[in-house]
């Protein structure tokens, strides 16, 4: 069996074309400096940190040159897009880069519109609001369908910030502004603010109104919150410099074919079975899987913890063709 090498990869985007992020690319590196100043700058000034890289990319653009069009980096797939590449090149890679139109609806669209591709964030506000699948049906392949029906039969309920509220909330009156300032990410303070918005605040909605602000997008928040969740500590992150393992969670018969000619060549250890490998980095994998389980259970006997012991990997072999072709 002959395995052909990967030599490409392939991103959706809002731009479609793949010549404005090679041209963004290079301005960029040809003004690094003035651009990660300009970033540092607009950062002190109180921007988040997605905000302070869209004002220092405005402040490069007049160095390009002319006829050079540049990618627009306040979409989402473009920005998405963008660091792909920008690790490719970093990394030296060989694998080009190509890049899809995205069509329909855009990232952040949160309504659904018949006869029109719709976001994820649309199909998820929809189905979350009511948790119907009907709401969603002409918007998701079938085999989206089966799945979310298979689970919903065996689980009930789906994982959002609502169902782990509670448990958030929890954690957070438990442990303490003093506590909450050893999570990873957590600064500048903001840990009394999460303190007092989850002894004022009933629901997450409300909990995260309190939070957000300029310099802290929704995002950052949440991954701070998803530290404090799982008990993700600064001095934890310091201790961990590089990957320990590759977790398989998933295969088809030719990737297979490919792992066993190739697995004693890895780098890294090759983990199929949890209980035959010991690692920090696991137990903290495992961990934040039982406390995902627990709120998908609201903390019930339906809570389906341990389940990273039970579960294989994955056979698929819906793709016809190699999975590194």
């Amino acid at each position: 069996m002959t395995l052909r090498v990967a030599r490409h990869f392939v991103f959706g985007s809002e731009d479609g074309d793949i010549e404005p992020f090679h041209n963004t690319l290079d301005l960029l590196d040809n003004n690094s400096e003035e651009y990660n100043q300009a970033i540092k700058n607009a950062m002190q000034e109180g921007l988040s940190y997605p905000m302070a890289l869209n004002k220092a990319y405005d402040a490069v653009q007049p160095n390009t040159e002319k006829g050079g069009r540049l990618v627009d980096l306040s979409k989402p797939n473009n920005i998405l897009g963008f660091h792909y590449m920008q690790a490719a090149r970093t990394l030296n890679s060989s694998m080009m880069p190509t890049t899809i139109k995205r069509l329909g609806a855009e990232y952040h669209d949160d309504t659904l519109e018949v006869n029109k591709v719709a976001s994820a964030t649309g199909i998820r506000k929809s189905f979350f609001s009511t948790e119907k699948l009907d709401e969603v049906l002409n918007f998701i392949p079938e085999s989206t369908k089966n799945i979310l029906i298979e689970w919903q039969t065996e689980r009930m309920n789906f994982g959002n910030w609502e169902s782990f509220y509670p448990f958030l909330r929890f954690s957070i009156l438990r442990d303490g502004p003093a506590h909450l300032s050893t999570i990873a990410d957590l600064s500048e303070g903001i840990e009394n603010l999460i303190y007092r918005a989850a002894k004022k605040n009933d629901t997450f909605q409300t909990f995260m109104n309190d939070i957000k602000s300029k310099r802290y997008t929704w995002t950052r928040i949440q991954r701070m919150l998803t530290h404090i969740l799982t008990g993700f500590t600064k001095e934890m992150r310091s201790e961990i410099d590089v990957p320990a393992y590759l977790r398989l969670l998933g295969m088809t018969d030719k990737g297979r074919s490919y792992l066993s000619g190739r697995k004693k060549d890895l780098p890294l250890p090759l983990i199929s079975k949890v209980a035959a490998f010991s690692n920090p980095s696991l137990d903290m994998d495992i961990q934040a899987s039982d406390i995902y389980a627990l709120a998908i259970g609201k903390g019930s006997i339906a809570s389906k913890i341990g389940l990273d012991y039970t579960i294989s990997p994955i056979m698929n072999n819906y793709f016809s063709g190699s999975p590194l072709k």
